[in-house]
């Protein structure tokens, strides 16, 4: 296994849900070598989280062996619970209109297995920043 470079450590908090707990070592490492927090979950978890438990995260990471159907309805769930958390999908494949679902409810990006280290600290990186200037939009229109 081959790790990135470590990072200076940025202020990104991600809640990583791992169908596949062999998955959750490899992640976590990448993720912390990119200056990432992390912390784990389950899906159980994100049957019943409350929008402020998951609102202190910036981003959920969902792995899963394809987007089936209760995959989606747990990430749309977890959307409507915290708008603002974007939420990454890591997948090894599934339906093209499973994954086309899953963008239009909210999923920030799907990528697909075997993922880079960089690619996967890219994305998330990626995907705090949009929630930092949904937030930033969310205070200025406050101030109005």
């Amino acid at each position: 296994m081959q790790v990135a470079a470590t990072h200076p450590k940025v202020d990104v908090k991600v809640l990583v849900v791992c169908r596949e707990w062999a998955h959750w070592g490899w992640l976590r490492v990448c993720l912390q070598s990119g200056g990432i927090a992390v912390e784990p979950g389950d899906v159980d978890l994100l049957r019943s989280v409350q929008g402020s438990d998951l609102a202190r995260f910036d981003v959920l990471l969902f792995e899963a062996h394809d987007l089936d159907d209760v995959d989606l309805s747990i990430l749309q769930r977890a959307r409507e619970t915290s708008p603002l958390t974007e939420v990454v999908a890591i997948s090894a494949g599934g339906r093209v209109d499973d994954a086309v679902q899953a963008l239009r409810s909210g999923v920030y990006a799907i990528l697909l297995r075997p993922v880079s280290e960089d690619e996967l600290v890219r994305t998330i990186l990626a995907a705090s920043e949009r929630k930092r200037r949904a937030e930033g939009r969310m205070r200025a229109l406050g101030a109005r």
